[in-house]
């Protein structure tokens, strides 16, 4: 039996309107913090920006406490680039986590 192209997977279930969809109520989420300076990026390919000292932090932490890996494009900017799969779900085990960090940080 032959498996479904990459393509046909990515059509198949709309991951490309789910990136676009999910990204963008990321993105809304994320200017909605005080703490965040600038958020830019496309899809689920996001960028946000934070005081240099918290965001090593923050990332270290996410990784650590909450088992969500991030990138890092300079020193203050959080990358985020999740699956195409990704669920709102998913997104907002996110925010409880980037919350649950900035406001009651251990």
């Amino acid at each position: 039996m032959l498996q479904p192209l990459v393509l046909d997977v990515i059509l198949q279930q709309n991951l490309i309107e789910n990136a676009a969809t999910l990204g963008q109520y990321i993105i809304n989420r994320l200017q909605s913090y005080p703490e965040v300076k600038s958020v830019r990026g496309r899809g689920l390919m996001i960028g946000f920006e934070m005081n240099e000292p918290f965001t090593k932090t923050l990332k270290s932490d996410l990784l650590s406490k909450c088992k969500i890996f991030t990138g890092e494009a300079k020193n203050n900017t959080i990358r985020l680039l999740p699956s195409l799969a990704l669920t709102r779900e998913e997104a907002d085990q996110f925010f409880t986590a980037f919350d649950s960090l900035i406001y009651n940080p251990s």
